[in-house]
């Protein structure tokens, strides 16, 4: 990047209204009817996450009762704690587009209803949680967006995470029947994160849909168009936190560089998600599943979008997310961690010419057999020796994985 360009960037990120103050982010996706916590509390595989000082939130007894067609259990992998959640009517063993959705800085994880529960598709939906705890919600980065003086450190938190995010989503294409490449996407933070990941591992990512953010310059990798991930991104005009003109550069930059991506620009909308931009994600992702899976029937909603079904205000956070650091989250002692099961195909789908073990043909990491010898399902995340530390890098790391982590 040229010293201009550089400037101009930074220029365009100082002028952000939330910088070293309190900044207000709004859910996204809304909540469905029924909560994460029940669901995994419904499965005898779920283990409800930590809150970031360390202690379990508590199932209430009033909370809507098990829904039956949305399962949810959780795991570990790599240290990394997610929620596996199947939306809609279909068998465990069942071959479902991939979805992984990502909160925004300061959220958490929750069974996602909003657009995800209006399309007629069934999928399974990866919802990790940050490990980093901030608030009383968590982060995949420890620096915000709006701190200008530690762009570098952000850059280098969203490549580190990125390479895990990839990991996580090979690791589950291996061990659940897969239709189709995988859909990443989120809001703020999330996206951010997302946009990352589709560019740095377009072998573990066909398609990104992410809304209200951009990839940083020290992030990204060279741009080759060949067997690039589709990228749909949706972003606000008058978005003070996140702010536009960072992301119009990089779709610039990348459009004239061959690469598919594009940019919906949403006039005058600030750091949110309106019933326009829901319906349109809801028209994005109802085309992504139907193409991942054309003949699959039995999700949640119905063919087609109503934009004016969507509710005008969005979820507001418990509270503001502020731009302190976010430092490491804890992991329940008592969560499974991820074990060997049985490896499943993945089932054709757009741009599936990438191999699961990537461009250059890398299979560092091991398939994953039933029958592994000296494997216990029941391992455990407290396990010092079947865990990564959060301040360890995972064994027999790849070429991109060298660098030191600066993230857990």
């Amino acid at each position: 990047m040229s010293r201009v360009r550089h400037l101009l960037w930074l220029l365009a990120l100082t002028g952000c209204g939330g910088c070293g103050s309190r900044v207000h982010e709004v859910r996204w996706p809304a909540s469905a009817a029924v909560s994460l916590d029940t669901e995994l509390a419904a499965s005898a595989e779920g283990i409800a996450p930590l809150l970031p000082d360390g202690t379990r939130r508590s199932v209430d007894p009033e909370l809507p009762p098990d829904a039956p067609d949305i399962h949810a259990r959780a795991r570990v992998f790599e240290g990394l704690w997610y929620a596996e959640i199947r939306l809609g009517e279909a068998d465990d063993d069942a071959p479902l587009p991939l979805v992984l959705m990502l909160h925004g800085r300061g959220d958490r994880p929750r069974i996602p209803g909003g657009p995800f529960g209006r399309v007629p598709t069934p999928m399974r939906v990866l919802v990790p949680r940050g490990p980093l705890a901030l608030g009383d919600g968590y982060a995949w980065a420890r620096h915000s967006v709006t701190e200008t003086n530690h762009h570098d450190e952000l850059a280098s938190d969203l490549v580190t995470m990125a390479d895990r995010l990839a990991r996580l989503i090979r690791h589950v294409r291996r061990t659940r029947p897969t239709a189709g490449t995988p859909i990443v996407t989120g809001f703020s933070q999330g996206a951010i994160t997302a946009w990352t990941t589709a560019l740095r591992h377009p072998e573990e990512v066909g398609l990104a849909l992410p809304i209200a953010g951009w990839v940083p310059p020290a992030a990204r990798p060279p741009f080759r168009p060949d067997g690039a991930a589709i990228v749909r991104s949706m972003h606000g005009t008058a978005d003070p936190i996140v702010r536009i003109e960072p992301t119009r550069e990089l779709v610039r930059l990348l459009t004239d560089a061959a690469m598919p991506v594009s940019l919906l620009e949403i006039d005058g909308v600030a750091h949110t998600v309106t019933p326009e931009m829901n319906a349109r994600f809801e028209e994005w992702l109802e085309e992504a599943l139907r193409e991942r899976a054309p003949d699959l029937r039995g999700g949640l909603g119905e063919a087609g979008v109503d934009a004016e079904s969507y509710d005008e205000t969005p979820e507001p956070p418990d509270e503001d997310v502020s731009d302190d650091e976010a430092v490491p989250a804890p992991l329940p002692d008592d969560v499974l961690e991820d074990a060997p099961e049985t490896e499943h195909p993945t089932e054709g789908g757009p741009s599936d010419g990438a191999s699961l073990e990537g461009e250059s043909g890398d299979d560092s990491e091991p398939a994953y057999p039933s029958d592994t010898p000296g494997v216990d399902r029941g391992e455990r995340a407290n396990d010092p020796e079947a865990l990564p530390r959060d301040d360890e890098a995972p064994a027999s790391p790849t070429a991109e994985d060298e660098a030191p982590p600066t993230a857990p």
